[in-house]
Formats: C-alpha cells, sequence, structure tokens
C-alpha cells in the first residue's frame, strides 16, 4: 500500500493584532493560510509569543490573529515559526543616511 503523501509546506506570515493599531508579523511555515493562523492562535493561547515586539497603539486588547498570506520573499517578520521552534530575529534598523544597522 503506497504512504500517503505528505503535504508540502511553505511560508506564511499571519499579522497579529493586540489592538486595534498595534501589530506584529509571524512567519510560519505551514500547508495553508487557515493552518498557519491555527499554529500561531495555539502558540498565543499558550504564552509562548509574549516576547513578540509590536508596533505602538492604543493598547485595547487582545492579542488575536487578524490576517495571514502567503510570505514574498521581501518581507520582514518579527518572530519565525518552523517546526514547532520560534525564533526571533535581530532587528534591523535603516537610519537617514542608508546605513544598516543590525540591533539586540
Amino acid at each position: 500500500m503506497p504512504k500517503p503523501r505528505k503535504q508540502r509546506t511553505k511560508p506564511f506570515i499571519v499579522r497579529l493584532a493586540r489592538d486595534l493599531s498595534e501589530y506584529a508579523d509571524v512567519q510560519v511555515d505551514a500547508t495553508t493560510s487557515s493552518e498557519a493562523e491555527d499554529i500561531v492562535s495555539q502558540l498565543l493561547g499558550q504564552g509562548q509569543l509574549n516576547a513578540l515586539d509590536y508596533a505602538r497603539g492604543d493598547d485595547r486588547e487582545g492579542p488575536y490573529t487578524c490576517d495571514s498570506w502567503e510570505k514574498e520573499d521581501d518581507e520582514t517578520v518579527d518572530c519565525i515559526i518552523e517546526n514547532n521552534r520560534i525564533t526571533f530575529p535581530p532587528k534591523t534598523n535603516i537610519n537617514t543616511t542608508g546605513q544598516i544597522f543590525r540591533g539586540p
């Protein structure tokens, strides 16, 4: 009997909102955007994404998933989830002279 074929995963971005204007983007390897949102929702519920650095907002409620899409090569993210491992890439800052600084 042939083995069931495993679906290929691809990177998706799941946008998290902590309130109406605080957002963080998380990259997740999944087979569909729905699966990516489910993975992030589970990790949020377990408190494993508490270290995310959200863009400033008005602090109403959350966090919760609010959107997801297939990742483009040039998109940057705040967190990467791959094989149930969470990594936080170093922040990249660009100053007004165009120089790139890698931060903590």
